[in-house]
């Protein structure tokens, strides 16, 4: 008890120097109150690592004019500046995806599309600055504050956490699980400010272009559920009335782990002390089906109340991983639905993949709540891949209905 009370206030205490600091740092473009700030223009593109490397040509093919990321509004700035042997923080703040959205919106990106940029003031020096996108998704390191040091001689900044997963909270389906909700980018960049002579010198035009490329850092796992043409309609997934809840359990094989988050300068992050070899899977669907003629399915999309398909990922490390134990509730005391084996597969960096469920026939009326069993879609001797239905970015373009 002790414990979690100091935790609560250690956590407590971070959000309060956060907000400290965002009050502190002058993002206005302008001169600083004493003179001495020079304007610093930065621009944040994700137009290099928005398409996902899945190698499939779905059959519903997107448009141009289709969304292919949707992201919070809100992200994270790091800036660290260089004061002798020592990478120190020197500001933190909160930025902007979309200046056109409010800081709680959702910020949707299509083809060609890059965040907003990004204006501030810094006083001469030698600064690195972090941007992490998704930034009131993911739980933060309580020693990411002002004035905390980043790397010295002894070490480079990559031994710790800058954030991880999320945890679900009580009342939702995934209360006490990690998660993540949405594609976490990241980007980060060092660069010099020099003094100026005067307020009437012309701007270094170094500093007037900076960009930061921001990469993807997970890779998307769907699982779909599927009422095919002719199925019995009271086994049919749709029969239940409800929001599905998918859930199963991961364990990685063969001495590979999951990825556990991301470092301070954006890279992915293992836990050396305790690599995590199991983790769960709990996503949700809305209570309407995707139609495709007579074929329906419940596919989790942007906007349901636990969208957490992603797993933090790192570019050559693939995860091969058992599903097992996967079941599909439809509320508390009603059927549910079990895929009694397991199913092995591979999570590749900035990938999109998954499975297809099919309800099947036989119900088990002797336990409470009754249990059906699920079938396992295959396309040949393999799974079938959602992404034979949906594209990458099937997630932001179908407006579903509770």
């Amino acid at each position: 008890m002790i414990r979690k009370i100091i935790l609560l206030l250690g956590i407590a205490m971070w959000i309060i120097s956060c907000q400290q600091d965002d009050q502190e740092l002058d993002m206005s473009g302008g001169n600083t109150n004493n003179g001495d700030g020079i304007p610093v223009k930065i621009s944040l593109s994700i137009e290099d690592g928005i398409d996902n490397q899945t190698g499939y040509i779905p059959m519903k093919v997107g448009t141009e004019d289709e969304v292919k990321l949707k992201i919070s509004n809100l992200y994270r700035i790091i800036i660290m500046k260089k004061i002798g042997n020592k990478i120190i923080i020197d500001s933190l703040a909160t930025g902007i995806a979309d200046n056109s959205l409010r800081e709680w919106d959702a910020a949707s990106f299509k083809k060609g599309d890059n965040l907003s940029d990004l204006s501030l003031v810094l006083t001469p020096g030698e600064y690195y600055l972090s941007i992490f996108t998704g930034f009131n998704k993911l739980m933060w390191n309580s020693h990411i504050k002002k004035g905390g040091v980043v790397a010295d001689d002894s070490s480079d900044g990559t031994h710790d956490y800058a954030c991880t997963y999320g945890i679900g909270a009580t009342s939702y389906s995934n209360v006490g699980v990690k998660y993540v909700s949405e594609e976490i980018f990241s980007g980060t960049t060092h660069f010099i400010v020099n003094k100026t002579e005067d307020l009437h010198s012309n701007p270094d035009p170094v500093l007037e272009n900076i960009k930061v490329t921001l990469k993807r850092n997970v890779t998307k796992y769907r699982m779909v559920l599927h009422d095919y043409d002719g199925v019995d309609p009271n086994d049919a997934f749709e029969s239940n009335f409800s929001e599905p809840i998918i859930r199963g359990n991961m364990t990685a094989l063969n001495g590979t782990k999951f990825v556990d988050g991301l470092d301070i300068w954006g890279d992915p992050w293992y836990d050396q002390d305790t690599p995590t070899t199991e983790m769960e899977y709990c996503t949700e669907t809305k209570s309407s089906m995707i139609t495709f003629g007579n074929e329906r399915y419940y596919f989790s999309t942007h906007g349901t109340r636990v969208h957490a398909p992603y797993f933090f990922s790192k570019e050559g490390d693939e995860v091969e991983v058992r599903f097992s134990n996967l079941r599909v509730y439809f509320g508390s005391n009603s059927r549910y639905y079990r895929y009694n084996e397991t199913i092995d597969a591979t999570l590749m960096h900035n990938n999109v993949d998954g499975i297809i469920f099919t309800p099947g026939s036989e119900t088990d009326d002797n336990v409470w709540p009754p249990v059906t069993n699920m079938n396992l879609e295959m396309n040949g001797a393999k799974p079938k891949n959602p992404l034979d239905i949906f594209n990458s970015y099937a997630e932001f373009n179908f407006l579903q209905t509770p």
